[in-house]
């Protein structure tokens, strides 16, 4: 919950001081505060309802911020911040399973899920700053100035909600895993695994498309195959699903790096063409 408010816009920037006496996202966020704080205080049974209530607040208010407004936004500086939230929440994941397992008997099936644990989070890491992040800072960078809002609502904001769910997600099943890497992980931590890469895949697509216009076809047949081979191997030792998804995201990574030489490559021959002194 704290990443996720963190992740809204919160952006640094300077607006015309009649606008800004009047910005209803402000109160609209604050007012999703209000339920935080009463859903830490409130009987269990209607924490999840007023943090729900809190989480919407704050999609709304990120909606509102970007509404007819001319933002004073730092692309990089914005990129920069929301990538942090990425790695704080990948790290996270990490300390939770490890936590978990601190005072745990070292097995050759523990040291395994471990391992396969850490190769999917590093290239979880990798499928976002591998070269994506800064494609998406440079098209931001790019735009019109008016549009920077809803750009800046859109492909960080609002996709970064999901990004962030898709690694809760991935670290609740590490979790799981990580406590019982000796026998086939339950229905529901093979449903978490595979709705938190989808998450964490899609969301990363979508922001993407939001900067640039151009969909990632590649990436999401990829982890779209390899979620279905991750439920085929839902009976295997847990492993298995886990190193399949480390395969599913290692092959991302390769055909998109030999995508970019090869445009690379025709970008160069095209320059090479053309006539000295033209």
């Amino acid at each position: 919950r704290v990443v996720g408010m963190a992740l809204q816009v919160r952006i640094d920037l300077e607006r015309d001081v009649d606008d800004g006496l009047s910005m209803p996202w402000v109160y609209v966020s604050t007012l999703g505060l209000v339920f935080v704080l009463a859903g830490a205080l409130a009987d269990e049974s209607l924490r999840p309802w007023l943090w729900l209530v809190a989480l919407a607040l704050d999609l709304a208010a990120s909606a509102a911020a970007s509404g007819n407004a001319t933002w004073d936004i730092s692309p990089g500086h914005f990129s920069e911040r929301h990538g942090l939230f990425v790695i704080i929440a990948l790290g996270e994941s990490l300390i939770v399973a490890a936590s978990a397992v601190a005072e745990e008997e070292r097995t050759a099936d523990l040291v395994l899920a471990a391992g396969a644990s850490l190769a999917v989070a590093c290239l979880l890491w990798w499928t976002y700053f591998g070269w994506l992040k800064e494609a998406m800072e440079e098209r931001f960078a790019s735009g019109r100035a008016g549009a920077f809002g809803t750009v800046a609502r859109d492909a960080y904001s609002l996709t970064h909600f999901p990004l962030v769910c898709g690694i809760v997600g991935f670290a609740v099943a590490v979790e799981e895993i990580v406590l019982h890497p000796e026998r086939p992980a339950e229905g529901p931590v093979i449903a978490s695994l595979v709705v938190g890469i989808a998450l964490f895949v899609g969301a990363t697509t979508l922001a993407y498309w939001r900067t640039t216009r151009h969909l990632l076809v590649s990436r999401l047949v990829i982890v779209a195959v390899t979620l279905v081979v991750v439920v085929l191997l839902r009976d295997a030792d847990p492993v298995w699903p886990l190193a399949a998804v480390a395969l599913g995201l290692l092959a991302v990574i390769v055909v998109e790096e030999l995508r970019d030489r090869r445009r690379a490559a025709e970008h160069d021959a095209a320059l090479a063409a053309v006539p000295a002194g033209t």
